[in-house]
């Protein structure tokens, strides 16, 4: 029979490695030459789960700090455009004063050219032609 891996989580891990460390304990007159990777893999278990509860708690860490992250960003924008309007207000919306901001400052639209637009050549009358 081939010895399939499968995929466990965290917590079924645990339980199997908690069940075969007590099975261990429970026969341990059977089983003395394994006191010592028993303890090891008991060990192995508390550190694991320890780091677990850490990884849990970073997590639900970098999620608050998304959060806020997010919230600061959201007043930022809100502050930044007050403070672009209050500068328009006092330089006015078209002065060059406000790329000193990094404000844009509004530009006169281009005229457009009230002449027709020039229209195909009239094609040269042909001297051979007989009319």
């Amino acid at each position: 029979m081939a010895n399939k891996k499968k995929s466990q989580s965290y917590g079924d891990t645990f339980k199997e490695w908690g069940l075969l460390t007590e099975a261990c304990d429970s026969n341990q007159s059977d089983l003395p030459y394994l006191q010592a990777p028993k303890e090891q893999l008991e060990a192995l278990l508390e550190q694991t789960k320890e780091a677990v509860k850490q990884q849990a708690a970073y997590t639900a860490s970098r999620l608050d700090m998304s959060s806020k992250i997010s919230e600061s960003l959201e007043k930022g924008r809100k502050l930044a455009t007050f403070l672009r309007t209050g500068i328009k207000q006092r330089y006015g919306n078209r002065s060059d004063k406000l790329a000193e901001f990094g404000v844009q400052p509004l530009r006169p639209r281009r005229q457009v050219s009230t002449a027709p637009p020039p229209g195909p050549e009239a094609p040269a009358p042909d001297p051979n032609s007989q009319d």
